[in-house]
């Protein structure tokens, strides 16, 4: 056996490497996970869990070593068959309770896959060496190590094979010392009638140990039941055996094709990075587009982003729109951000993220959402804005207890706010900027509820001087808030912006959605309910009682009559921003009289071809039919 023992040492030796790790705790939670730097101990400090490589590798994994021999023996690898490429791994707890290994890019190399998983899970790693998740409200184990194992058999491990519940462990050799990856051979016991130890090559019988006799695999007469549970190191001498056959035989190498498809890969990576900025679609067709080069932009690493947002936790989400998600985040420096992340299944959000970072990278102003930066790994999307700490202006004018908050004078600086907004993106910026989708929910409040526009994504640069208007033939935005001339002929100018406009201080001084009448007897809409009252001279009927005061309301009133002048039906009638502004401030003291507004005649059809999946992830009919309040 010394020939043999001296095989065993000097294979163990090759296993040999580096580990960095700034840890005390045994546990990784939902909140709190596993970079490449980091690792965890057992209690007792006998067992490692973090990240490695194996000897003559740069390929990563995450294993779990034995500490207290000389040189620590990776007993269990997560993912084996799935190496990282780099240390920007991560070993989380998910969304859904399972454990996970993440790459940069945030996709899954390996999953515990445990069906009644429960969000409030903990992984904690035991002295035994046995990793477990379990419920941390009920204490409940759901998946452990231990009936997961790769190609190591440890005390209190357990060959279990059930042929009723399908229930199976084996072991499964490494390739060679320096790919942990699956190798031809596995160790476990055959379910027959009298169970026997088995080794497979591949899926076929390569030795046995002969039926047990309830004392003894017969085949191996020193053997009794200790053998299943190994010895003191955590592998029985027998064991050894098995272990190096498996090692040795497995010969058959795949590194040099795994490393070339990932030289590809990086390689298609990086020329995406500089070259995914391009002309889209029939809104950006023009001979003087100015294209963005990535690095004119601060990028963001996906990993620094991941890590600011806690991996996109559910908790930092805050909100959710056509283009993906929006989620809060925290910088290293203690910057707080939100992060926009380009949804997978969106089909327009490449557009839509080329087109922002283009228009809102040329523009800066007090009442526009600033853009830090963004981010461009692999398949990953991401703006990085300033965060808004008082969210959108829907979330509290829309509100009763929130909007309480906003009383006159706070709504009329939000009303004058994305006044100047637009004023900047249709006059005083060096393009001229047709926003397209201005809506509540498109206006952040700031810390001081000072409004700012966000969300470019489907905005229109106008090049030319003299140019004033355009078509499309894909019409964008979310109803309720697009003038009549874009919805019915694709044609939009500063005067659709200034229908959106008029739409959105109407709603704020009222404290209605216009699209909140649907049941309402009297009006189709918040502007038909505001025209029925106007021919009635009741304009103080629309004011949210929670901002009237006496004194206000000849101010309030005004600010309605502006509101309706600028929805009326036909764009030539609506006033430009300047207009609106001096409007706003009394310095044109006598309004013209509004004419009626847009979608409140008789009955107007919307035909559209196909369903356009607008901004907000909706879907529009073939047909929409509106009619008037009152049939006239």
């Amino acid at each position: 056996m010394k020939p043999i023992t001296n095989t065993i040492l000097s294979i163990l030796l090759l296993l040999c490497f580096l580990f960095e790790f700034s840890s005390s705790s045994d546990t990784i939670t939902s909140t709190r996970f596993l970079k490449d730097s980091e690792s965890i101990l057992s209690n007792r400090g006998f067992f490692e869990l973090g990240f490695f490589s194996p000897p003559n590798s740069t390929e990563r994994f995450v294993g779990i070593w034995d500490k207290r021999v000389p040189v620590p023996t990776v007993f269990w690898v997560a993912n084996r068959d799935k190496p990282l490429n780099n240390k920007s791994g991560v070993f989380a707890v998910s969304d859904d309770g399972n454990l996970v290994v993440l790459d940069e890019n945030y996709r899954i190399l390996w999953n515990s896959n445990v069906s009644n998983a429960v969000v409030n899970s903990t992984a904690r790693l035991l002295d035994s060496g046995n990793l477990v998740l379990q419920d941390s409200v009920s204490g409940t184990i759901i998946w452990e190590s231990f009936k997961d194992p790769s190609d190591k058999f440890l005390p209190m491990m357990k060959f279990i094979t059930n042929s009723i519940t399908n229930e199976k462990v084996q072991i499964v050799s490494w390739k060679t010392p320096s790919d942990p990856s699956s190798g031809n051979f596995s160790f476990g016991i055959d379910p027959l009638t009298i169970p026997e130890v088995i080794i497979w090559k591949n899926s076929r019988p390569y030795w046995r140990s002969g039926p047990w006799d309830g004392q003894v695999f017969i085949g191996i007469p020193d053997m009794n039941t200790d053998y299943l549970y190994g010895d003191e190191s955590g592998i029985s001498k027998d064991m050894k055996v098995v272990i190096i056959a498996s090692v040795v035989t497995g010969t058959f190498i795949l590194i040099c094709s795994i490393y070339c498809l990932w030289k590809r890969k990086r390689e298609r990576e990086r020329q995406t990075k500089t070259k995914f900025l391009m002309n889209n679609g029939d809104d950006m067709k023009h001979d003087k587009v100015n294209q963005v080069k990535l690095q004119e932009l601060p990028l963001f690493d996906f990993e620094k982003l991941a890590t600011a947002t806690n991996h996109f936790h559910f908790n930092n989400k805050l909100g959710q729109g056509g283009f993906g998600p929006v989620y809060k985040g925290k910088l290293v420096d203690g910057q707080e951000i939100a992060v926009k992340r380009l949804s997978k299944t969106s089909g327009q959000g490449l557009e839509e993220f080329t087109n922002e970072v283009m228009v809102i990278s040329k523009l800066q102003h007090r009442n526009l959402v600033q853009l830090f930066g963004c981010c461009v790994d692999g398949e990953e999307r991401m703006l990085v804005y300033e965060y808004m700490p008082n969210g959108s202006l829907d979330s509290m004018v829309f509100d009763s207890t929130k909007a309480k908050v906003l009383d006159w004078q706070k709504r009329f600086n939000v009303i004058e706010g994305i006044a100047r907004g637009l004023l900047y993106l249709h006059r005083d910026s060096r393009l001229k900027i047709i926003h397209r989708d201005l809506k509540a929910s498109n206006i952040l409040l700031d810390r001081d509820l000072n409004p700012k526009i966000s969300d470019f994504g489907t905005a229109r640069i106008f090049y030319g001087g003299n140019e004033a208007q355009a078509r499309t033939t894909k019409v964008v935005g979310t109803y309720g808030y697009m003038s009549p001339e874009y919805v019915l002929n694709g044609q939009f100018s500063e005067k659709s912006d200034v229908f959106s406009f008029g739409v959105l201080l109407l709603e704020t001084i009222s404290g209605r959605k216009n699209t909140s009448f649907y049941e309402n007897e009297d009006a189709l809409s918040l502007l038909g309910f505001a025209w029925k009252l106007w021919r009635e001279n009741n304009l103080v009927a629309l004011i949210d009682q929670t901002i009237f005061e006496l004194h206000y309301e000849a101010e309030i009133v005004r600010c309605i009559h502006v509101g309706l002048l600028c929805v009326q039906e036909l764009a030539k009638d609506r006033p430009n921003i300047t207009t609106i502004l001096s409007m706003l401030h009394n310095e044109i003291t006598d309004l013209p009289m509004p004419k009626q507004p847009g979608f409140s005649s008789n009955q107007i059809e919307i035909h559209t071809e196909g369903c356009e999946q607008n901004h907000v992830g909706t879907c529009s009919t073939n047909m929409i039919t509106i009619t008037s309040f009152d049939g006239r």
